[in-house]
């Protein structure tokens, strides 16, 4: 084909509905430099027993494209990839078929209809073009990721997750499976809980990193379940921000504190925290604990619980333009995520313009920023630094007898009494921090006469 025929085609292509230029269901949302592209991955975790093959986690994927011949879906394939979250399971797949259409339809799955939807505008918004392009080409090179989460992984948070993919970020979600399929899809409360969430959590981070257009040192997580964010950094600390869509007041505080690996001095990422209007006094006070952390609280005004889904942009396409408050959280969500991952931009002034300056800025009641203090180690850096020798890591640290009483007892004296044994050099100075913490520990004789034998 001469490239002159070629041009035609392309630019006749482009016209048809197949191939949307126009999105509609964003309305005022500006797209990035990529297209999005779009896949999903079912995975098993077979370290955990759920059903037969293990623990299946559908992951979605939204990630930033150059294609912009192939045709867009429609919003219907995203329910299609939603019933297949248990992969072949026919009893659970079953199950799944009738509940997400007839949630979504009766509003159940969201809080944002306001009414039944009837079959005939159901067939509507699933016909409705969106920008993705399912198994389009990656753009080259390696991009932020960002974890999300909820009831459903595709259907909750769609719109904002495909325009963060526009601006060059690799989005994984999955939906809520909690610790058994009789959970699937609902809230389980307890520390169990949280915990298996933060297992997911970390699973889907370690799928994502056998797509070679991720950049797995820069990680995220954004959501109303980003508190489950929280409980994964507490275990692994592998997450670089965290912004939380209306998360639970108290973050599941109870239910963080009863985990074993609770541990706020391991919290030192950016966080952003937005609440509804709805609850003005709501409980923000369990950020004021993570004080190794930079914090961003923002209340806002006119913005109930329901305007953190994307629903009426998606029930009537055609008034989307009229739903702000929807576009606000996005572009602010965006702007945190470049400012936190993308910190060689200049992301940061668009973020407080945004935030302070913007037409929309009426929205925001009130924001306080909270700077990170110096982070004080955790238990496991300071024995390490211990046991290695380097002291002058932990010098300013050992000094305050109350923080080194915090850590564990017996593990503090089993790294001394290695170091006694192996007559290392710093063994004595490492002495010297346990008898300054326990003066009438009997046991620390013996830890100089095991050094001096």
């Amino acid at each position: 084909m001469s490239s002159t025929k070629f041009a035609v085609a392309v630019l006749i292509l482009l016209t048809l509905p197949g191939y949307c230029q126009d999105i509609s269901q964003w309305g005022n949302l500006k797209k990035g430099p990529f297209q999005v592209g779009y896949r999903t991955h079912l995975a098993y975790d077979l370290s955990r027993n759920y059903i037969d093959k293990g623990k299946p986690i559908q992951i979605y994927v939204w990630y930033p494209t150059e294609d912009s011949i192939s045709p867009n879906m429609i919003f219907g394939d995203y329910f299609e990839d939603a019933i297949k979250d248990f992969g072949s399971d026919t009893v659970y797949t079953k199950l799944v078929l009738h509940d997400i259409p007839k949630e979504f339809k009766n509003g159940a799955l969201n809080p944002s209809f306001g009414k039944q939807i009837s079959e005939g505008e159901f067939k509507g918004i699933s016909g409705t073009r969106i920008p993705s392009v399912k198994e389009a080409i990656p753009a080259n090179g390696r991009f932020p990721l960002v974890l999300h989460t909820h009831v459903s992984g595709v259907l909750h948070q769609s719109i904002m997750l495909e325009y963060l993919a526009s601006h060059g970020f690799v989005v994984l979600s999955f939906s809520m499976y909690n610790t058994s399929p009789v959970h699937y899809g609902r809230g389980e409360d307890g520390s169990n809980a949280l915990q298996s969430y933060a297992e997911d959590l970390g699973f889907v981070l370690a799928q994502a990193k056998q797509f070679d257009f991720v950049d797995p040192t820069k990680v995220a997580m954004i959501g109303m379940l980003a508190q489950i964010g929280l409980t994964f950094q507490f275990k692994e600390a592998l997450l670089d921000a965290l912004v939380c869509l209306d998360c639970p007041g108290d973050w599941s505080e109870a239910q963080q504190r009863e985990l074993p690996f609770y541990d706020t001095k391991r919290i030192r990422i950016p966080i952003l925290a937005m609440s509804n209007s709805e609850q003005p006094d709501q409980n923000m006070t369990f950020l004021d604990s993570l004080p190794y952390s930079e914090r961003y609280k923002v209340r806002l005004n006119d913005f109930p619980h329901s305007d953190f889904y994307p629903f009426p942009k998606i029930a009537d396409p055609g008034s989307s333009k009229s739903h702000r408050n929807y576009e606000f959280i996005t572009e602010l969500t965006q702007l945190f995520l470049s400012m936190t991952l993308y910190p060689e931009n200049d992301a940061r002034k668009e973020f407080v313009a945004l935030a302070k300056q913007n037409p929309m800025a009426h929205l925001i009641s009130s924001i306080q920023e909270m700077n990170a203090e110096d982070p004080v180690y955790t238990e496991n850096e300071f024995l390490t630094y211990l046991r290695f020798g380097q002291l002058d890591k932990i010098q300013g640290e050992y000094r305050g007898k109350e923080y080194v009483t915090s850590i564990n007892k017996s593990n503090l004296f089993s790294v001394i009494l290695f170091l006694c044994r192996d007559k290392k050099p710093h063994a004595k100075d490492a002495i010297s921090i346990y008898e300054n913490a326990y003066p009438d520990d009997p046991r620390t004789k013996m830890l100089y006469d095991l050094l001096e034998d």
